[in-house]
């Protein structure tokens, strides 16, 4: 079909979505309710329910009833394609962003304050008002005791849709204090937070300024000095995120001693997020990556960002045990920040590490790694690409 200018774009010619259908109604209760379920509800849609009752009185007469009822029926998010978000702000204090998305990935638009059912629910504390940004997320703010571990969830039409997130206290977790490697991508020289080591300690007790920015496709590798991160419930690491202008997407992933290989934990859309060890099938792990996957470098002017790609205040793991096979070896402190990211020998397993142009081997002199096309080969044990995982834009 021609668009009438001449330009033979493709244009499709859809008949409409009417159509009807007819479902018995029950007593079930023998109560003299009549009750019937339309299941095949997967877009939100104007519904017109047509009731008829007919039949014939104790007297042999014969009846016929009818009704007439117009609604909109919206759509029971998909709890595998939506979106539930936990981000602790400060000891009581934490904020919920919840996208809805029906099971065609569409986000549902619906206003809380007129909905029944349509609300983020906590187990010990205070929500408050569930406010949209009129694009499909809806955020809102939860109260409670700093010395509790409430869950928070996410409800619609009154029932639950994603598995409750627990909240961890701050007081609880264990911050990273070595740098392992660290890619600040292609667009390094307009970064202002290239510092890799701004993402060690507690974030409670360092500036809300103090973070990395990863930089467009970059990443950075944190460990814990001489520990593994050890699984233990669904919350295991903690990506505390620095707020910017736009949501800045994430991956999440942990190296893996038994292959060597990067496995995922998971993605987020740029919010500060906890993922679980369990999601890769691990059982420990002697360090945490996280990769930028927004690609972003430069802002709506297309002028280089000062903080591009997703902005890391720190990490923090819920568990950690002695590390039983060495330590990894931390970023050196007298290296560049120059995004040379060929691999090292981990010696905490067989696979490698990305790393600066430098690094410190096991006996303790500094050595320069190979240059030239042989840089990239694998040696002996060796089974991970050192840019697995990494998206560029």
């Amino acid at each position: 079909m021609d668009d009438g200018t001449g330009g033979g774009l493709p244009l499709f010619d859809f008949t409409g979505g009417d159509g009807q259908t007819t479902i018995a109604m029950t007593d079930r209760d023998d109560d003299g309710s009549y009750r019937a379920t339309v299941t095949n509800t997967s877009v939100p849609e104007a519904y017109t329910f047509c009731v008829t009752a007919f039949g014939v009185t104790a007297d042999g007469v014969s009846f016929r009833c009818e009704g007439k009822m117009e609604t909109h029926v919206l759509v029971r998010p998909d709890p595998v394609l939506s979106t539930f978000e936990v981000a602790l702000l400060q000891p009581g204090l934490a904020s919920v962003q919840v996208i809805p998305r029906d099971r065609f990935r569409n986000v549902v638009l619906a206003d809380p304050a007129t909905l029944g059912g349509f609300a983020v629910t906590t187990s010990d504390g205070q929500v408050g008002p569930l406010v949209s940004g009129l694009d499909g997320t809806y955020r809102t703010t939860v109260k409670f005791d700093p010395k509790a571990t409430p869950t928070i969830g996410f409800e619609y039409g009154g029932v639950g849709v994603t598995d409750p997130v627990r909240v961890v206290p701050l007081g609880e977790l264990t911050y990273p204090d070595q740098v392992v490697s660290y890619d600040p991508g292609p667009d390094r020289k307009a970064n202002r937070h290239a510092d890799p080591k701004a993402a060690l300690g507690d974030v409670v007790k360092k500036p809300q300024d103090m973070f990395v920015s990863l930089g467009a496709g970059g990443s950075v590798v944190l460990g814990v000095d001489k520990k593994a991160v050890v699984a233990t419930a669904h919350d295991d690491v903690t990506v505390f995120v620095a707020a910017d202008k736009d949501l800045r997407g994430y991956l999440v992933e942990a190296l893996s001693k038994a292959t060597g290989k990067w496995v995922k934990l998971g993605e987020s859309l740029g919010t500060t997020q906890a993922f679980s060890l369990a999601a890769g099938k691990l059982k420990a792990t002697p360090a945490i990556r996280v990769v930028d996957t927004s690609g972003r470098s430069r802002d709506e002017q297309l002028q280089p960002l000062s903080t591009p790609g997703v902005s890391v205040r720190g990490l923090g793991v819920l568990r950690t045990a002695p590390a039983t096979s060495g330590i990894l070896r931390p970023w050196p402190r007298s290296g560049r920040a120059t995004g040379d990211t060929r691999a090292r020998p981990c010696s905490i397993c067989s696979g490698r590490v990305s790393t600066p142009s430098t690094w410190t081997a096991p006996s303790g002199r500094r050595r320069k790694p190979p240059s030239g096309p042989s840089s990239g080969r694998r040696r002996s044990g060796s089974t991970a690409s050192p840019g697995q995982g990494r998206v560029r834009p």
